[in-house]
């Protein structure tokens, strides 16, 4: 039987410590029909130099090499030069199991599969905290449903897709956001999900993420600036979208969008800082007069919301404040 082409675009940018290891990864795939795009996003070390030499030994890789102009931009410049029926996303300073394309190509067995999903190991500071799903079939809402489940996750690099569910009705690729820098990959995800009506899901942790310190989604506590803001940006289109599909969509991703902004509220290093605090308070007011009331704990969060406004209303004075937002923290 002929194996089906799969398309593998990784953005590459300043990953000289790490890109070996995820090409290394890729070059043991049992399965063997696959290109991959690297997308060089103007890297300052020699990230991209190392990408021309794999290119040499590997007819399998191409390389093109742009100004610097963020991941989504990258992501989206793979496009243009797939030439697979299928297609999945990988990070450079991550790696693969040898057996993941094969295992999850061998799921399209159907011409009505749109994507398949596999479990990650995520690993940070040499300690592995494993998601997996179930083996299942997604149909309909728990379609939606899943990018909100962190067995699943709302990141792109555990799923392949089907090439035809990433195109809209005008035949071109549904990009990805480039002013969204946080976050893209959910909304990107968020809009393919439309198109989808079965996915197929497999228990194996096949990909590895790497949690760097250093990066968009590392670990420790957030450090807010004007890129990782447009987080909120993008829970608010998801928000909106899935206001369209059903009241009990729109409940979980509207939960989603209040439980992140508080989040950023309570637990940022710099979200002491007054315009960012009063730009949090101004979206918290507006989701909370948006939110349906329909578990006593989000009567609760709200409660603890309020009396922290409140408090600051009064002008009382911050070492109180500071007191109770540290124990309204989430956990």
């Amino acid at each position: 039987m002929i194996e089906k082409k799969l398309s593998v675009i990784i953005p590459v940018y300043n990953v000289e410590k790490y890109i070996d290891r995820c090409l290394s990864s890729i070059k043991k795939q049992t399965y063997l029909n696959f290109e991959v795009i690297l997308v060089d996003d103007g890297s300052t070390d020699r990230s991209g130099l190392i990408c021309d030499e794999w290119m040499k030994v590997d007819k399998r890789i191409r390389v093109i090499h742009q100004n610097n102009s963020g991941v989504s931009a990258a992501r989206n410049q793979g496009f243009l030069h797939i030439t697979g029926g299928y297609v999945i996303f990988i990070d450079p300073d991550d790696e693969i199991d040898p057996e993941m394309f094969k295992t999850m190509m061998n799921e399209f067995k159907d011409d009505d599969i749109d994507a398949v999903w596999c479990g990650y190991k995520n690993i940070f500071n040499d300690k592995i905290m494993e998601r997996a799903p179930e083996n299942s079939i997604l149909l309909g809402d728990a379609i939606f449903k899943s990018i909100f489940n962190q067995s699943y996750m709302s990141a792109v690099w555990n799923k392949i897709f089907k090439k035809a569910v990433l195109l809209d009705d005008k035949k071109n690729f549904i990009t990805f956001p480039e002013k969204i820098h946080v976050g893209e990959d959910f909304l990107w995800l968020a809009k393919v999900l439309q198109n989808c009506n079965k996915i197929i899901c497999v228990k194996e942790s096949f990909y590895y993420w790497y949690r760097r310190s250093d990066s968009a989604t590392g670990g420790g506590r957030r450090k807010l600036t004007p890129k990782s803001l447009t987080e909120i940006d993008a829970l608010a289109q998801i928000t909106k979208m899935y206001k369209n599909l059903s009241v009990d969509l729109y409940y979980i991703a509207l939960r989603r969008y209040f439980s992140t902004i508080r989040e950023i509220m309570f637990t940022a290093d710099n979200c002491k800082n007054l315009n960012i605090s009063r730009n949090m308070e101004k979206k918290l007011y507006i989701v909370m007069k948006q939110f349906p009331y329909k578990k006593k704990r989000d009567l609760l969060a709200f409660m603890k919301i309020y009396f922290i406004l409140f408090l600051k209303k009064l002008k009382i004075k911050n070492e109180v404040i500071y007191y109770f937002e540290d124990k309204f923290r989430l956990k």
